[in-house]
């Protein structure tokens, strides 16, 4: 189907209120590069260059939807 379709449908809930029940989470994600292994169990060993935080579970819904 077009977008044009999609948005309007979205257009038909601009006047409604939602409520989202669930748990809330923050993803964390580690960016970088695996440098070693380590000798204590296989466990890779990260040089860390970003990290990116996100809502989870029903907190990605609720952000989703606003």
């Amino acid at each position: 189907m077009p977008t044009s379709h999609y948005i309007n449908q979205l257009k038909k809930y601009r006047s409604h209120r939602f409520l989202v029940i669930g748990d809330l989470y923050l993803d964390a994600y580690v960016w970088g590069r695996m440098t070693d292994i380590s000798r204590e169990g296989p466990y890779p060993i990260i040089e860390v260059h970003k990290k990116t935080y996100y809502p989870g579970a029903a907190g990605n819904t609720a952000a989703q939807i606003s």
